[in-house]
Formats: structure tokens, sequence, C-alpha cells
């Protein structure tokens, strides 16, 4: 016994030990633990949250695309600009202006070739002349086209790819292989000079076409014709702030629903990089479609709920259009052309008629046709 502690006395330590022993529950249940109804409500209130939020999510992430990619054709338009007061105005994308540098050759490439020095990749290339002014691009006419749609002309909505066409021929041709699709069409009836049904009487850029592969008779066909006095120059747009540069769009679809790009460098009626616009009637539609699924590769965009199109005009500003909206034809030709109404699709008929501009159309030789204002 310590000599510190009395007979009949329990040690402290022990005895609190015992206390303690004496306190603690049984059992092996862990003090703060959820219940499974606890559970249950927290998992079904971050569910909830997830529901309302996601929506909300996505559609800050298609406006971040979209304005990605507002800014990529703002960009894309000043280049042209820069181009065109380099070159005296004339627009870029023409088989007549920046794509002459092809089909001025003295022996004409095969339609395949792929070793060709110039930027422009075909006829109505206006990416490559806007590239080729800052870098450096390949030699090789396929490793271009690769570079130019999925490197440096990219919409950010824009997750879908293309195969190579060629002579009828789908799929990977030589160095050609399948690219992701090209984001922006140039409108063709800006791109081309009136018919003139006479040779030319020389090959200088002006009022006449330089090459016959320039003729709207070549590339549109009909009886449509463009503005009169209209050729590719920026002097001779009228009202820029009302017509189309360049928009959102896939040039070519397949029979199936699927997508091909031409890769022929003197590839006729636009090629990979040029389209007649959202009015064209259904039988030449190739890159506007307003229902079903090819809508979403042109219209990857929303304004409120319908699908829309990113779109740069002539004075420099970019535009949001709704597919309805996109129907009216005055943005996409020139003003003072002469469309026949068999040229448009119904759509493009309909909304004439609903807003009374069938009253104002003009007797044609091909019918009546519309007057582009």
């Amino acid at each position: 016994m310590s000599r510190n502690q009395l007979p009949g006395m329990k040690n402290r330590a022990n005895r609190t030990s015992e206390s303690d022993d004496a306190r603690r529950p049984s059992g092996h249940t862990r003090a703060g633990a959820f219940t499974l109804i606890e559970l249950l409500v927290v998992v079904s209130i971050i569910a909830l949250l997830i529901s309302i939020l996601l929506p909300s999510l996505r559609r800050a992430r298609d406006q971040a695309k979209a304005v990605a990619c507002a800014s990529m054709i703002g960009g894309t338009l000043r280049g042209m600009v820069t181009y065109s007061s380099e070159w005296n105005g004339w627009i870029l994308g023409s088989p007549g202006t920046s794509g002459s540098v092809l089909l001025g050759t003295s022996s004409p490439p095969a339609d395949d070739e792929e070793n060709m020095p110039d930027s422009p990749t075909q006829i109505f290339d206006w990416a490559g002349p806007i590239a080729g002014a800052s870098s450096q691009l390949p030699y090789n006419r396929g490793e271009r086209h690769q570079v130019l749609v999925e490197d440096l002309f990219v919409c950010a909505a824009n997750g879908l790819t293309s195969e190579p066409f060629l002579n009828y021929q789908v799929g990977p041709h030589g160095s050609w292989g399948i690219v992701k699709m090209n984001s922006y069409l140039t409108m063709r009836q800006f791109m081309l000079w009136p018919r003139t049904y006479t040779p030319c009487p020389d090959t200088s850029w002006g009022e006449c076409a330089p090459f016959p592969e320039a003729q709207l008779d070549v590339n549109v066909g009909g009886c449509a014709t463009p503005g009169r006095n209209y050729v590719p120059n920026l002097d001779r747009v009228e009202r820029p702030s009302a017509k189309v540069f360049l928009a959102d769009g896939a040039r070519f679809t397949t029979p199936g629903g699927g997508l091909d790009h031409d890769i022929s460098w003197d590839a006729p009626s636009g090629g990979a990089f040029s389209d007649g616009g959202p009015t064209l009637a259904e039988e030449f539609m190739r890159s506007y479609w307003i229902e079903g699924f090819e809508s979403a590769y042109s219209y990857r965009h929303y304004s409120g709920s319908d699908r829309a199109l990113e779109v740069g005009f002539f004075d420099g500003h970019v535009a949001l259009m709704s597919r309805k909206q996109s129907r009216f034809p005055d943005p996409w030709w020139p003003k003072g052309s002469l469309i026949p109404l068999n040229d448009f699709n119904e759509q493009t008929i309909t909304m004439l008629i609903d807003l009374g501009r069938d009253n104002d159309l003009v007797d044609t030789d091909c019918g009546d046709a519309y007057l582009v204002q």
C-alpha cells in the first residue's frame, strides 16, 4: 500500500476507469451517422438540383459556343476587308478573283492534283487566301484543307466530320482523309459575274468575268440574274449591312444524310466553301435543311427555341439568324437580283406570301420573279 493511500480507499485512476466503462453504451453504433432515410432525402435533393441546373448549364455552354463562333466570323470578315483593300476592292473566294490563280495555269492539273503551291485549295476557297497572308500553309492541298477546316476556321459548335468526295467516289483519296466538316460558307451569288452569253473581250478583272467559271450561268443555272451592274467587288455591294458574306454552313450531304466535301480544285457551284444559301429550291439544297436531323449541320445555334445561324455581313457585323428568318431571300442575293419563284423553296415562297411581297413580282420569260431589295 502506498503511504499516501488510506486503508479501504480505492485507487483514483481505477475508479475513474470503472466509472467511464459504466457510462459507455453497449454495442458498436457510431455517434453522428446518417440514417437510410436521411441519405435518400439528400440524394433526392441533389438530383432535383441537377435537373434544375443542367438546362441552364447547357444553355450557358451553347451561348459560349455561339459567342466564340461569332468572334471567328468577325475575324474572317476583317480578313476579307483586308484582302479587298489590297486588291482594289475585289472580294476573295471567287473563281474570278482569288481563285483565278488556279484557273490561270497554262496546263490545267488533274482534279485530284495534291501539290499546288497557291494558297486557295479550290477556286471558291476564301479561307486559304486569308490564312496564306499571315501564315505558312502546307504545300499539299489535302493537308492544307485539313489545316483550314480543323485548325484555323472552326466553329466551336461544329463537332461533325466529313468525307472527301471526288468524281462520285466518297472516301479517303490520297492525302485527303476524313476531316472536320467545313464550318463556314460564303454566298455564291456574291462571288459571280452576270451572264454574258458571249465571250469576254479579255481576261482582266472588270465588268466581264475573267474566266467562264466565274459566271453565274455556269454555277447557278436557271433564270436567276444578279443585280444590274453587280460584280464581286465591295464597291458594288449595295446595302452591305443587310447582305451576307459568310455564314455557318455545311456544303454537301450524301443521299443518306452523311457529310462529304468536294476535293476537286475546280469544283463547280461553290465546291466545299460556297453555297447558294437557305432560299434554294429543295432539289438543289445542299447546306441549309430546315427540318430533320440535317438541320443541325448548319443551324448549330439557337435563337430562343429555334435553331439559328451565325451570319457575317459585308459591313463587318455578325448576327444570329433563326431558321425562319433565314428563308427571307434579300440577305443572300445582291440588290436588284431577279429570282423566279420556282427557284425558291417552299418555306421562302410561304414567307414572301405572308409578308405580302408576292404582290410586287416581276414578269419574266421564266415566270413571276422576285426582285431583291
